[in-house]
């Protein structure tokens, strides 16, 4: 489910959950930048899909794609 309140581009950690999840995944040597360890398997990318974790730039897509510019 899309989040109701973007005011803060869909960032919902506190300053302090923030980092403890950056030093959790630094600890793991993995980048806290792209923590992600690989896609799900039952999942289909294709051309055309948008992938972004980021909530504006999901937020502009949708629009993008509604508004047809």
């Amino acid at each position: 489910m899309y989040p109701i309140d973007q005011s803060d581009g869909g960032e919902d950690d506190d300053p302090q959950e923030h980092a403890r999840w950056q030093a959790q995944l630094q600890a793991e040597g993995r980048n806290p930048d792209a923590p992600w360890k690989k896609q799900i398997d039952g999942v289909q990318i294709c051309d055309g899909d948008a992938i972004s974790d980021r909530g504006e730039e999901v937020w502009n897509l949708l629009e993008q794609r509604v508004s047809g510019t």
